[in-house]
């Protein structure tokens, strides 16, 4: 995970500059975002770079280096949260919608990103036919790219509190999940590939087993490094 954690590193260098005027200069900033990433698409294009496979040398150039990992290609993400954030704080916090209406607009939130994420791949795949685009585009709309505005529909429609899903999930438990959020992606992909790697003597036990198994042992990991080295850290 450290990748990610050096491309967020990144974001906040471009915060301040983003964040300057971004009431009146939100467009043209979230446009050269998109044209930043679009562009290296075409470049990746243009060098004909490889995609990964691990036995690739390291270090070699390859699509997901340039249009996954870079920053430079992920900040329209970033600024699509930052977007919601201003939209939030102009128009979320005043609009009044019942309960019921509110609940149906959750509902929605959550229908349009699981429905954006299940054809991710058709969306990618309908790009990479864009010659100038090609897989590299595919790549960057696959792993994020095409799911991000979704995204920033159900955080807005979560943060506005206006139905009983966000309701739910304001309780003990979902904040608390919330608050371990991070652990767990810290630690899930580790979990996961030391099961892949190290114990096939389990592949014949039950997903029904397994699975449960694994998502128990990825919450208790998470909530003791939230427990004893996050908060600890931060206070």
């Amino acid at each position: 995970v450290a990748w990610s954690i050096s491309t967020e590193f990144a974001f906040y260098l471009f915060f301040p500059f983003l964040i300057h005027r971004w009431g009146r200069t939100w467009w043209w900033k979230m446009a050269m975002a998109l044209g930043c990433a679009l562009g290296l698409c075409a470049l990746a294009v243009y060098l004909k770079l490889p995609d990964y496979t691990p036995s690739r040398p390291r270090g070699e150039a390859i699509i997901s280096g340039l249009v996954y990992v870079n920053p430079l290609a992920r900040v329209f993400e970033f600024t699509v949260g930052m977007f919601t954030a201003l939209v939030w704080r102009q128009f979320g916090k005043n609009l009044k919608v019942g309960a019921i209406a509110g609940t149906l607009i959750e509902a929605a939130a959550f229908g349009l990103v699981l429905l954006n994420m299940y054809y991710s791949q058709v969306i990618g795949t309908a790009a990479a036919h864009v010659p100038w685009l090609g897989e590299p585009a595919a790549t960057w709309l696959q792993q994020g790219g095409c799911v991000s505005v979704a995204f920033a529909f159900l955080v807005f429609a979560m943060a506005a509190e206006w139905g009983w899903l966000s309701y739910a999930l304001s309780a003990p438990l979902g904040v608390l999940l919330g608050e371990i959020s991070f652990s767990v992606y810290l630690v899930h992909q580790i979990l996961l590939r030391e099961y892949a790697w190290k114990f096939q003597v389990y592949s014949s036990t039950s997903r029904w087993i397994v699975f449960p198994v694994y998502f128990a042992v990825v919450l208790v990991t998470s909530h003791l490094i939230w427990a004893l080295v996050e908060r600890p850290f931060r206070s």
